[in-house]
C-alpha cells in the first residue's frame, strides 16, 4: 500500500441529507431513558464473580417469560450489577475508558461526553454546535487528553467541554472504527471498508503522526507469515499492550499482531494470526504476548502467542466489548443483556436484574470496580460512594 501523506480538507460532504435521516433513525432506535441507581455502604472486600449452576442459566434467556425481568434495581453493593444514573437520555453508551477509579470517561449518543470524579457522571460534551451531534464510537485515553472516532472526525479533548480539536479524516474507501494511542505519541486508526471501496477492497491502519496539522498516511496490510502475502482486513477494534503488541482484530476471524519493540516504538509489519474460526471479531483485550478476542455467535478467541484456543462462552449472543483486569479477571459483554466473567479457567453468566438491552462497552479499575454501557444505561459492578 502506498505511504502517501494524506491531510484532511474539512470537507462536510453530503451532512446536509445524511444527518437529519441519521437523527430521525436515532430517534426511532433509541428511545430508552436510564435510570436512578441505588448506594450501599462500601463494602472493602472484593468479591470476584463466582461459576456456579445460577450464574450459567439461561444465558440468552429473552424478556418474555425471564423472571428476572421483572425484578427491580440491584442495589450498588459488593457483588452486584447495578444501574447508575447518567446524563443519556437517548440511545447508548458508545464507549468506556478510564484511568482510575476517579477518572472515567463514557461516550454515548448525539455527541454525549461524561465523566466520572468517583462521585458522580459529569456531561462535558462540547457546547458548539452542530458538529458534535456525531456518535463516538471509540474513545482512548493518554495521560493528558482523550481520543475519538465520530464518523471521520477524528476528536481530541481534555476535560473542559470546549477544549475539543478535530480533523476530518476524509476517505470515501474507509470508515474508522477504532483508535489507539501509543508511546510514541502518535494514534493509530482502524478502518473497515467504506461505503465507496471496491467489493473485497479491505479496511485499513493509519498513522496519525501530526494531529495539529491532520497529517496521516496508511500502514501496508497484514501478512501471512507463510509467504508475506498481504491480506484484506475490515478492522473492528484496536488493543495495545505496551511495549509488547498492537493487535487488530476484525471481520471474517481476522486478527493481526503488529510487534512494538518498545515504549517509544511504532508498529512493525503486522501478521495475520491463523484461526479456523470464520466469525466477526468486534474486540480485543490483551496482556504481554496474549490477547482475548469476541464476536459474534458468542465467539471467544484465546492467543497465547504461539496458539489460539476458541473457549466456550455459553451464549450464542454478539459480545461487542472485551476487557480485563489480569489473565483470570476478563469481563466480556454482547448482546440481549449477555455479560459475562472469565476467572482463568472458564467463562460464567453474571445477570443484569430487569435488563435485555444491547451492551456495548465495559471497563474497569478493579475487580469490584467494573462499568459497563449499552443501550439507554449504564451499570457498575461493584460498591459505589
Amino acid at each position: 500500500m502506498s505511504a502517501h501523506l494524506f491531510r484532511s480538507r474539512h470537507r462536510r460532504l453530503v451532512v446536509g441529507i445524511a444527518l437529519p435521516l441519521w437523527l430521525a433513525g436515532m430517534s426511532l432506535a433509541a428511545c430508552a431513558q436510564s435510570s436512578d441507581g441505588t448506594s450501599a455502604t462500601p463494602d472493602v472486600s472484593v468479591i470476584v464473580p463466582s461459576n456456579d449452576a445460577s450464574a450459567e442459566a439461561a444465558p440468552d434467556a429473552t424478556v418474555d417469560g425471564d423472571a428476572d425481568s421483572a425484578l427491580p434495581d440491584m442495589p450498588c453493593a459488593v457483588g452486584n450489577v447495578c444501574r447508575v444514573t447518567t446524563a443519556l437520555t437517548v440511545g447508548y453508551v458508545s464507549s468506556i475508558q478510564g484511568r482510575s477509579t476517579s477518572d472515567v470517561w463514557a461516550a454515548g449518543s448525539l455527541g454525549l461526553m461524561m465523566h466520572w470524579d468517583g462521585h458522580g457522571w459529569t456531561d462535558i460534551r462540547s457546547t458548539k454546535p452542530p458538529s458534535d451531534l456525531l456518535t463516538p464510537s471509540s474513545v482512548f485515553l493518554t495521560p493528558d487528553a482523550a481520543w475519538g472516532i465520530a464518523g471521520t472526525r477524528i476528536m481530541r479533548r481534555g476535560l473542559d467541554p470546549d477544549s475539543i480539536h478535530t480533523f476530518e479524516l476524509f476517505d470515501p474507501y474507509h470508515a474508522p472504527t477504532s483508535v489507539v494511542v501509543l508511546g510514541n505519541g502518535h494514534g493509530y486508526i482502524g478502518c473497515s471498508e467504506g461505503p465507496y471501496a471496491p467489493p473485497g477492497a479491505g479496511g485499513v491502519l493509519y498513522d496519525v503522526f501530526d494531529f495539529d496539522n491532520a497529517a496521516f498516511r496508511p500502514l501496508p496490510p497484514p501478512v501471512l507469515a507463510a509467504n508475506q502475502q498481504p491480506v484484506a482486513m475490515n478492522i473492528r477494534a484496536l488493543f495495545a499492550a505496551p511495549e509488547s503488541a498492537m493487535w487488530a482484530v476484525g471481520e471474517r476471524g481476522l486478527i493481526a499482531r503488529y510487534s512494538l519493540a518498545g515504549a517509544d516504538a511504532g508498529p512493525t509489519q503486522g501478521e495475520i494470526v491463523p484461526l479456523a474460526n470464520q466469525n466477526d471479531l468486534f474486540a480485543g483485550w490483551g496482556a504481554g504476548d496474549e490477547l482475548w478476542a469476541a464476536g459474534e455467535k458468542g465467539t471467544l478467541i484465546h492467543v497465547d502467542g504461539t496458539s489460539t484456543t476458541a473457549m466456550t462462552s455459553s451464549t450464542t449472543a454478539t459480545l461487542n466489548a472485551i476487557f480485563g483486569l489480569s489473565k483470570s479477571d476478563i469481563w466480556a459483554a454482547g448482546d440481549n443483556g449477555v455479560l459475562l466473567h472469565f476467572d482463568g479457567t472458564s467463562w460464567s453468566r453474571i445477570p443484569i436484574q430487569g435488563y435485555r438491552g444491547n451492551l456495548r462497552t465495559i471497563w474497569g479499575a478493579a475487580s469490584d470496580d467494573v462499568w459497563i454501557g449499552g443501550e439507554g444505561a449504564m451499570f457498575h459492578w461493584g460498591p459505589l460512594p
